[in-house]
């Protein structure tokens, strides 16, 4: 998987590609994005995951802490499962 960029112009685009048919390991790329030094960049992908599955997070670290504990309650096309 390629690795978040921390270049604007490379990162915004990787972001809108994650975003439109997303999968697991789609999401968890964004993450990497929440920590971006460019505000656009960590605004964007924090965007992007909140639309995905409704949460919202400050950190990488904090982001993926809490899909450790809560990614199995998604399927690979990140709809909840039961």
């Amino acid at each position: 998987a390629p690795a978040a960029s921390e270049y604007p112009e490379v990162a915004l685009p990787a972001i809108t590609e994650l975003s439109v048919d997303p999968r697991k390991q789609d999401l968890v790329i964004l993450f990497d994005y929440l920590g971006n030094p460019d505000p656009e960049v960590s605004e964007s992908a924090r965007g992007s995951i909140d639309f995905m599955i409704d949460q919202s997070f400050a950190t990488t670290d904090e982001a993926r802490s809490w899909w450790a504990a809560n990614g199995k309650n998604f399927d690979d096309e990140l709809n909840p499962v039961d």
